[in-house]
């Protein structure tokens, strides 16, 4: 006789009900089917809702210095872009993002490349800066499972 105080023995697994259909009472009777509620929290759980999105990147280098007077390619810098905070259980290469935007925070003494190419990502000093200028490298949605990260570093132009 089956009742709620009898512990399950699961087909292959102690581990729990979902992971098999063949669930008996010690009694040797089946199991009492679970009821739809149950079955759709257990199928919540299921499938292939984790996203591996980036959330952050990081820009190297983080600090650079270029002389503004000097020649091409003295008064430039060249910015590298990776994409970091991955959740759990994501893994990715670790290489130079080339679908990210680079922006910088002062276009009048500083121009940014983002044409694809060796130039891609590099900053050139047009005119000294009293303060170190923000460069911005960002991940649109579009290329990111609708979540746009960005990262920053500066560049001081002597």
């Amino acid at each position: 006789n089956s009742t709620a105080a009898s512990k399950p023995i699961f087909a292959g697994s102690t581990s729990g009900p979902w992971l098999s259909t063949r669930t008996r009472y010690r009694s040797g009777k089946p199991a009492r089917r679970p009821d739809s509620l149950q079955i759709s929290a257990v199928l919540a759980g299921c499938g292939n809702s984790h996203v591996c999105a980036s959330g952050a990147l990081n820009v190297s280098p983080q600090n650079a210095v270029a002389d503004h007077s000097a020649p091409t390619p003295a008064n430039s810098q060249l910015f590298l872009a990776f994409g970091a905070g991955l959740p759990a259980g994501c893994s990715a290469t670790q290489s130079n993002l080339i679908n990210v935007i680079w922006s910088v925070s002062d276009p009048i003494d500083v121009s940014i490349s983002n044409t694809q190419g060796n130039a891609f990502g590099t900053a050139s000093c047009i005119n000294s800066t009293a303060v170190p200028v923000t460069i911005t490298a960002t991940l649109p949605a579009s290329a990111n499972h609708n979540k746009s990260v960005s990262g920053t570093a500066t560049l001081t132009c002597n």
